[in-house]
């Protein structure tokens, strides 16, 4: 490392981690922690985090766990009363990632006296703090080894689009609970390290067994880029077969280790379904082999590669151009591409889920970064300045458009079909619709409700809404009040009708604000109906009252 990036790389590194913890802590700032769809740990990240709670507070027993603790995050885990089982489909490895910032959450709750339960709001940002963490040690020795093969600029280049225009970024804070940016900084790590050290050396070739196990146990399918990447080293090290057969000493102490690494795995799939061997995901599998929805997969609004993260577009004109050229790196990274497309979309479920662009492309960034690079080197090496020039506002384009689109997005699609383009258009023009009342609302005593706005959807936006936030003035004087809540709810609409409450009290009195994250009503038909409900029948003032709906 040369004298300038010896510091600049801490502090751009620095800068990241604190963009990224800037992101999901605004995000989250207003979202309960259970019982939302927008809590952080939701669903899948649910899925794969129960593993820590379950160990080191609970020891395995769901009926020592609170009561609908599986049902407050979404079922990404199911606890059986009866049996005492706690049960998730997810493998243990992001767990495993996540655990020295659990530890350190724990210890910090025991010694504050804060709510042990696991699910706690330190237990929270501890999750928060670990995807950030691993996602910047992924950049770093993504960096590193690239720095060896096209210099310290175009690395750090490389990088930065993929970090802000490939996905990462997302993965990194908003859904940190989720595998992907763990297996992105193993997958970066295995890289790194087997581009600079033989693996025929038994500490190396353990080392590496416990890298491949572990990116076994954060997504079984990483396999395939464990396979991508030792057939790089290979060959970028001139290892024959003949050199490989004589030394079988590597591939005994790599299997050995990995195997090691797996038996925590197998000890819990014994403990939840009988048996050292388990296909978790029951009916869920690649059954779309035969039908493929490659189209879908990378270019539908609905979670498209391409749409989400456009940068994706130039490293594919990358990994063709160095094809065509007889650039190893190019040629594999294309069969790569082609193969990975192909595997996932055939999976029962092409889109994944809520994610935001191809999710599964993430970890496989570190497989086409140095065909990507190898590209930008060429371009930057011309003499001509317009041409550089242009290839810095492409890159400023695509990531710009990425980050917009993350800006915009609330864990899911919501368009009415997998092309709707109208959706994706207001993601990235992202417009609020405000509703103002100033005059004075009196709610006189013993009146129940008094209702502040009814909004027909279709003759204000021309998407749908899926939050609200209002802010309240209340007279002057009132500083108390009982149960009043404010209320929002959808009628007339033909989807499932949604209803949400806030209450107005606190400890401090009457509060100033409320934030509803509502799920989006697709119908034309929809009406928004805001009241103010007063089940305690207090007389109140609303001096002003300001709504905000994107």
């Amino acid at each position: 490392m040369s004298g300038k990036s010896r510091y600049l790389i801490p502090v751009i590194l620095g800068l990241v981690w604190l963009v990224a913890w800037n992101i999901v802590s605004r995000r989250h700032r207003d979202i309960p922690l259970q019982h939302d769809w927008r809590t952080f740990l939701w669903a899948d990240q649910a899925g794969y985090f129960v593993y820590l709670p379950a160990h080191f507070i609970y020891d395995w027993d769901a009926r020592n766990m609170p009561a609908d603790i599986d049902a407050g995050t979404g079922l990404g885990f199911k606890t059986d009363r009866n049996s005492g089982k706690i049960l998730t489909k997810y493998p243990i490895g992001s767990a495993w990632m996540q655990s020295p910032f659990f530890l350190v959450a724990h210890a910090w709750v025991l010694v504050t006296g804060a709510e042990a339960s696991g699910f706690s709001s330190p237990y929270i940002i501890s999750v928060m703090i670990a995807g950030i963490t691993w996602g910047c040690a992924g950049l770093f020795w993504l960096w590193g080894f690239l720095r060896r093969k096209v210099g310290e600029g175009i690395a750090l280049v490389t990088t930065i689009s993929f970090w802000l225009g490939g996905g990462i970024i997302y993965y990194q804070s908003e859904n940190a609970g989720m595998s992907h940016i763990y297996a992105f900084a193993l997958f970066a790590l295995l890289l790194n390290f087997l581009d600079r050290h033989s693996f025929f050396r038994p500490r190396n070739a353990v080392f590496a067994g416990v890298l491949i196990g572990l990116i076994f146990l954060v997504r079984p399918t990483g396999l395939i880029g464990v396979g991508g990447i030792l057939l790089w080293v290979l060959v970028d090290q001139r290892v024959s077969v003949s050199e490989l057969l004589k030394k079988p000493l590597w591939m005994i102490f790599i299997c050995v280790s990995a195997f090691l690494v797996l038996l925590p795995q197998m000890a819990y799939w014994r403990y939840a379904h009988g048996s050292w061997l388990s296909y978790a995901y029951g009916n869920e599998s690649f059954s779309n082999w035969m039908h493929p929805e490659w189209v879908k997969f990378l270019f539908s609004t609905n979670n498209g590669l391409f749409p989400y993260g456009p940068v994706w577009f130039m490293v594919v004109l990358s990994l063709i151009w160095g094809s065509l050229k007889g650039n190893f790196s190019a040629r594999l990274g294309l069969g790569l591409f082609i193969g990975i497309t192909y595997l996932f979309s055939s999976w029962h479920i092409w889109f994944f889920g809520c994610g935001f662009g191809s999710r599964n492309f993430v970890e496989y960034s570190v497989l086409f970064a140095l065909p990507f690079a190898q590209g930008l080197d060429v371009i930057w090496a011309h003499r001509r300045l317009w041409s550089k020039a242009c290839l810095i506002a492409v890159l400023s384009l695509c990531c710009l458009v990425s980050l917009k689109l993350f800006h915009s997005y609330t864990k899911c699609f919501f368009g009415k079909d997998d092309w709707d383009w109208r959706e994706y258009g207001y993601l990235l023009t992202r417009h609020v619709e405000t509703f103002k009342n100033s005059a004075p609302i009196g709610i006189s005593s013993g009146q129940e409700y008094v209702q502040l706005f009814r909004i027909q959807q279709k003759d204000k936006t021309m998407t749908y809404f899926r939050e609200m936030k209002a802010e309240l003035k209340w007279g002057k004087g009132q500083n108390s009040c009982d149960n009043l809540k404010l209320v929002l709810k959808s009628e007339n609409g033909t989807d499932d009708p949604f209803y949400a409450e806030q209450v107005l009290c606190d400890e401090k009195g009457l509060k100033g604000d409320a934030y509803f994250g509502m799920w989006p009503q697709r119908s034309d038909s929809v009406s928004w109906v805001i009241y103010l409900w007063n089940p305690g029948g207090d007389e109140l003032v609303l001096n002003d009252i300001s709504l905000s709906f994107r």
